[in-house]
């Protein structure tokens, strides 16, 4: 299973890569890439705050005593927890990678200096997508 993750990861980087490669300037093309990831991880993050709500909700409503809602309600913020450092890594990332663009432009960074960061994005958005079919039980 680690390996297919690393072996998505690498093709994703691969693909951002190229899909970087290709048309106008290395730096509006990688603006465009970090744009569309910013899009997918907002709309990641709206759909897992609507889920998560109504789950917790849910967990509390589903509980005989207030103790028990506050045990089960804990129990699942421990779980998560995964979730949402992933979103914090995508998030800081994105802006790290956008950051170093204008660096890139005037010369000061150079463009391979910039996989880490995409790959990076790449593993985040990965592991919020296997935490939170983890945590809803999906097999998808």
């Amino acid at each position: 299973m680690q390996q297919i993750r690393r072996q998505s990861v690498k093709i994703l980087v691969v693909w951002a890569l190229l899909l970087t490669a290709c048309g106008s300037s290395f730096v509006d093309r990688t603006q465009s890439t970090l744009n569309t990831s910013l899009v997918a991880t907002n709309a990641a993050r709206d759909e897992f705050v609507a889920w998560d709500k109504a789950h917790q909700q849910e967990l509390v409503a589903t509980s005989e005593t207030q103790q028990e809602a506050a045990d089960k309600l804990a129990e699942y913020r421990k779980k998560r927890a995964p979730i949402l450092r992933s979103f914090t890594v995508a998030y800081a990332t994105i802006g790290a990678a956008a950051a170093m663009l204008p660096l890139i432009d005037k010369g000061l960074k150079k463009e391979a200096d910039l996989v880490p960061l995409l790959t990076d994005i790449v593993r985040a958005t990965i592991a919020i997508r296997d935490a939170y079919q983890a945590i809803r039980g999906d097999s998808q």
